[in-house]
């Protein structure tokens, strides 16, 4: 079994910006010096990430992972603080970042165990935010048990809930 270790929530700098708040032009190398106070290992390495904004209560918006770039690079790419910029102009709070990256051990790093942690992480934040930027895996989940998983709303009933208290949904 895979094992894991959780960075964060780290603070994402900001800067005002033509449309709004923006994540700031320094962000990188705050975020990697940051990274590094905690723990050296995470700047390089390979693994999920999450991005969210808090607002009273951290809400997830995009959830990603790295093969081939270090986590900070692949986290903070153009592509990717673009996609959080248009966030950032339409929302309120404070964007914040969750590292998730393999407890190291001998051996090469196992890709497909990050991509299933990372489906798994998106099904989560999914079911928290509906307006997940990812759109690679939503089209997966064409199921729903209302009051168990899914986005329909509405009290579940007796037995869904007791479904949920034991999944630990």
């Amino acid at each position: 079994m895979a094992s894991y270790k959780v960075i964060g929530p780290i603070e994402l700098c900001t800067e005002p910006g033509p449309l709004g708040k923006q994540l700031s032009r320094f962000c990188r190398r705050d975020l990697k010096t940051e990274c590094d106070r905690i723990d050296t290992s995470v700047a390089n390495s390979k693994g999920c990430y999450v991005f969210g904004i808090r607002c009273r209560t951290i809400k997830p918006w995009y959830v990603g992972k790295t093969k081939t770039q270090s986590i900070i690079s692949e986290c903070l790419s153009d592509r990717n603080r673009n996609a959080y910029n248009r966030v950032l102009h339409t929302r309120r709070g404070l964007p914040l970042m969750f590292f998730i990256i393999p407890v190291r051990r001998p051996g090469p790093i196992n890709h497909w165990e990050i991509r299933k942690l990372e489906q798994t992480l998106i099904s989560f934040a999914w079911e928290r935010n509906p307006d997940l930027l990812n759109t690679n895996l939503k089209d997966e989940w064409t199921w729903d048990i209302p009051g168990v998983w899914g986005t329909r709303g509405g009290r579940p009933t007796k037995a869904a809930a007791a479904l949920k208290e034991m999944l630990d949904i």
